[in-house]
């Protein structure tokens, strides 16, 4: 019994290393990348503008979903309005520490776009108003160009340069 007693810890422990390095890498694939813009423009549905923006995140929740966001000043001093699409891809950006960037061309295929507007003090000034959308994303590290459109008809264009 007490020589097979390390050969139980060692097939304990084997386990819980295997899940401390699945967790590393599922963390080494979320991150950020914050880029601001040379030209940006992008159309907002709900208060039926258009206009330039003056950074896009990109957020990576794992490989495979995205959210690019288009962030703007808003109509008010100190107010700010973003537009956000998210969806699949077979190829995410490289993350390392919740750093990313982007190693190659993204296609991102829509599922959904969002606005929101945030007051002076970076308060959501209501929920985020959301569509479910068919459309796509192209993202490389000159600049990103997004199109979709809602069910309803709404229709979304963003696109900006880095």
């Amino acid at each position: 019994m007490k020589r097979s007693l390390p050969l139980l810890l060692l097939a304990g422990v084997l386990p819980l290393l295997a899940s401390v390095a699945h967790s590393q890498s599922e963390i080494d694939s979320m991150g950020r990348l914050e880029l601001g813009t040379t030209n940006c423009s992008r159309n907002l549905v709900i208060n039926k503008e258009s206009g330039g923006c003056a950074r896009v995140v990109i957020d990576q929740m794992d490989r495979e979903y995205l959210s690019v966001s288009f962030y703007a000043r808003g109509p008010v001093r100190g107010s700010s309005d973003k537009l956000t699409f998210g969806g699949t891809t077979n190829r995410g950006m490289e993350c390392k520490n919740t750093n990313c960037r982007i190693s190659g061309p993204i296609k991102l295929e829509l599922s959904s776009a969002s606005e929101v507007d945030f007051d002076a003090n970076g308060v959501a000034k209501t929920l985020p108003s959301a569509w479910p959308v068919i459309g796509e994303c192209s993202i490389n590290s000159n600049g990103v160009n997004c199109e979709a459109k809602a069910l309803m008809g709404e229709q979304w264009t963003a696109t900006a340069s880095f």
